[in-house]
């Protein structure tokens, strides 16, 4: 033994594998080590560190009081107490025993903190792209007694994807037992208010008027580790039982898709795919505009994306629609910036058969919009917007919209905004032959109004639209929303589409 003890101070200790067994070598890549004390065993590769001890290996970062490491195994050991971190995830807890040439590992006793979620477990397994916690919790709730929680035998985080995959639980709604969860997929990547949502593992209940009234259970559960499925059991009282199951699958972040299908008591088979490849540069959005991502659903990952999307029988605007098949392409952020400009084009061609109709042509289209937003003195936000819409159909002729408008927004006070607006249809020439495109389609220009209202965990709003000059309604949508800290529950009624739902919501904070 050849000792090397520094009480004094901290010291950094380098070690570089090709000065050991060349067995062991790791190129020309170091492990370090900093501690308070630090021995070393040249005959057997062992270097023990003792007091404020830090051990770093790439993207690796080890913190404890004592760590132990074996150079010719490329393992370390932290009998007590020890923090890990790589990339977004944080582990501590206790006795971890780490392979770094695998970035395999173990531990006990663990809290992990990745993007703003919380678990628990009593051991964890730590490798390459995947973490699994035993007798395990898991909340986005990061109050010491959380609105909410899964308990389950066996939890798994997938940092790369950003999903936590939840086995044989059960979740807990303010320290009562909710719902036994067989499993059950949370998204870190989801966005509060967007089109992607985390679902609680509870019953949807809802009506409508071509459903009547419905009760829908989803199930989820994990298929590799870069894919998850969601099972569906509906019922409906005009329509009786129906079966689905969803495929969420990720190559990399900016090449997915999903693939499903249903079956109805009453209505047989239904299902379709759909591939998106998102490329280019990013987009870089002004968070300091709050009403344009109050307007967008999802925000689009970079400039350009193809998607290509197989569909039969698939219900759109209560129709039922297939696509054999539908491709494509869109352009974000068209290089207008001069004028803060955030237009957009997409560019499809399809075949599309109705099912009612039987109707059944060759589709080409070119979408765009543009929104403009300026505010005016008194805090007055204005956004003028503009849309044109193009569908050819083959032999069947075409249609041509062009949509223009002007909205107006006004925080009223700390708790209440409001808007106004009108939009008017500059061009409508020709139509289309599907009912599914003409569904609640007026041939007028439009004046809306809406209203928001907030008070604590208590948000509220209403949209009104009326057709003009003729006065007759176009839509009346009101929903309530009570936000708690971590879920929120919400109440969404469409009166003129007879459209009722329930729902419950988590969050993450």
């Amino acid at each position: 033994m050849m000792p090397r003890k520094h009480p004094f101070g901290i010291f950094i200790l380098a070690l570089y594998f090709f000065l050991l067994q060349a067995a062991a070598s790791c190129g020309d890549k170091s492990v370090t080590l900093t501690g308070d004390d630090i021995s070393y065993q040249k005959e057997k590769g062992i270097i023990e560190a003792k007091g404020s001890v830090e051990a770093s290996y790439k993207d690796i970062i080890v913190r404890s009081g004592h760590i132990i490491y074996y150079s010719k195994e490329n393992r370390l050991l932290a009998p007590n107490d020890f923090v890990f971190e790589r990339g977004e995830v944080r582990i501590s807890g206790k006795n971890l025993d780490y392979l770094i040439k695998t970035r395999e590992g173990s531990g006990e006793s663990v809290l992990l903190n990745m993007k703003g979620s919380w678990l628990s477990g009593k051991k964890v397994e730590i490798k390459t792209d995947e973490i699994n916690l035993s007798e395990a919790s898991f909340s986005t709730c990061g109050l010491q007694n959380p609105h909410y929680r899964f308990s389950a035998s066996n939890i798994s985080v997938y940092p790369s994807q950003g999903w936590i995959v939840i086995y044989m639980g059960i979740l807990w709604v303010n320290g009562f037992p909710a719902a036994p969860v067989p499993t059950y997929v949370y998204d870190l990547n989801a966005l509060p208010g967007g089109a992607l949502r985390n679902k609680a593992p509870l019953p949807e209940i809802g009506s409508n008027s071509n459903d009547g009234a419905y009760i829908k259970q989803k199930l989820f559960w994990r298929l590799s580790g870069y894919s998850y499925g969601i099972g569906q059991i509906d019922y409906a009282e005009k329509k009786g039982l129906a079966l689905g199951f969803e495929g969420n699958y990720v190559v990399n972040r900016f090449n997915q898709g999903n693939i499903r299908i249903h079956g109805l008591s009453a209505d047989g088979y239904s299902g379709g795919i759909t591939h998106s490849l998102f490329f280019g540069s990013e987009i870089a959005y002004d968070r300091s505009k709050n009403f344009l991502y109050q307007l967008l659903d999802f925000l689009p990952k970079k400039k350009y994306e193809l998607r290509s999307e197989l569909s039969y029988r698939e219900i759109v605007n209560y129709e039922k629609v297939s696509l054999l098949p539908k491709i494509s392409f869109r352009y974000d952020d068209l290089p207008f910036s001069f004028l803060d400009l955030r237009p957009n084009v997409e560019v499809s061609l399809s075949g599309v058969s109705e099912e009612s109709t039987g109707v059944n042509v060759f589709e080409g289209s070119v979408k765009s919009s543009v929104n403009y937003f300026y505010e005016l003195p008194g805090g007055i936000w204005t956004d003028l917007n503009a849309s044109l819409d193009y569908k050819g159909y083959d032999s069947s002729g075409k249609w041509v919209r062009l949509l223009g408008g002007i909205d107006f927004f006004k925080p009223i006070s700390r708790d209440l905004d409001a808007g106004i607006g009108y939009g008017h249809l500059f061009i409508n020439d020709g139509g289309s032959p599907y009912r599914f495109e003409n569904y609640r389609f007026f041939p007028y220009d439009d004046i809306r109004c809406n209203m928001r209202y907030k008070n604590g965990p208590l948000k509220a709003g209403l949209f009104i639209s009326y057709n003009t000059p003729v006065l007759t309604p176009r839509e009346m949508d009101y929903n309530a929303t009570v936000e708690l800290h971590c879920f929120d529950i919400t109440l969404l009624y469409r009166a003129m589409r007879g459209e009722f739902s329930l729902g419950l919501n988590l969050i993450s904070k």
